[in-house]
C-alpha cells in the first residue's frame, strides 16, 4: 500500500529518519509538510483582553483554552476572572493572621488591606456603633484573646496614641486593665 502526503500529496519513504506521531504514523513526508498542515487547520479568532488577532488549534478550542494571544494577557485575564469563590485555593473568604486576628473578605471596605481583608473586631465594632471606624480610632482586646471578638471584649481608644499609653500604663502597674466594653449602649 503507497501512503501519500496528507500535505503535498507525495510518497511517503517507507523508513521517516525522525520520531513524532505525525511522522511514525507516516502521514507526511517531512517535518514541513507536517508544520504546514498544522498551520492550515488553526483557526482563528480574537483574543479576550486586548482583541488582537490569534490563531489557535482545533484541539484547543475543544478544551475551552487558546483564546488569549500571549502570557500577559493570559496574566490579566486571571487576575480578573480567577479570584475570591472562582480561586482553587478558595477558603470562604476568612482566615487567621499570624498575629491571631481574625480577618475577614471584605473588598471595598475603607479598612481593608490590599488583599481585601478586614479585621473581624473592627467590623464587628462598627456594626454596633452602626458607623465605619474614624481614622485613628484603634480597637482593644479586653481580655488580651485576639480571637475573641465579642463585644463585651471590645474597647475603642478614639487615637492609637491612648490605646499605647493604656497598655504602657497597665504594664507600669499604675492601673489594673481592667475595662469594660464602650462598644455596647
Amino acid at each position: 500500500m503507497i501512503k501519500k502526503c496528507l500535505y503535498c500529496s507525495k510518497v511517503i519513504n517507507k523508513e521517516p529518519c525522525w520520531t513524532h506521531k505525525y511522522f511514525s504514523e507516516r502521514k507526511f513526508c517531512n517535518k514541513d509538510c507536517a508544520a504546514l498542515y498544522g498551520m492550515r487547520t488553526r483557526v482563528k479568532q480574537n483574543c479576550l483582553i486586548c482583541g488582537k488577532e490569534t490563531s489557535t488549534s482545533p484541539s484547543d478550542i475543544k478544551l475551552n483554552r487558546g483564546k488569549l494571544c500571549s502570557p500577559k494577557c493570559r496574566s490579566l485575564w486571571l487576575s480578573q476572572n480567577i479570584r475570591g469563590i472562582n480561586h482553587h485555593n478558595w477558603k470562604g473568604g476568612k482566615y487567621i493572621d499570624q498575629g491571631g486576628y481574625r480577618r475577614l473578605i471584605q473588598i471595598h471596605h475603607p479598612r481593608a488591606c490590599c488583599d481585601g481583608y478586614v479585621l473581624e473586631h473592627i467590623l464587628i465594632a462598627e456594626k454596633h456603633l452602626n458607623r465605619f471606624l474614624k481614622d485613628g480610632e484603634t480597637v482593644h482586646h479586653i481580655n488580651k484573646d485576639t480571637s475573641d471578638n465579642r463585644p463585651e471584649n471590645l474597647y475603642l481608644f478614639s487615637t492609637g496614641g491612648e490605646h499605647t499609653s493604656f497598655h504602657h500604663s497597665v504594664k507600669r502597674g499604675d492601673i489594673s486593665g481592667d475595662i469594660k466594653s464602650n462598644i455596647i449602649h
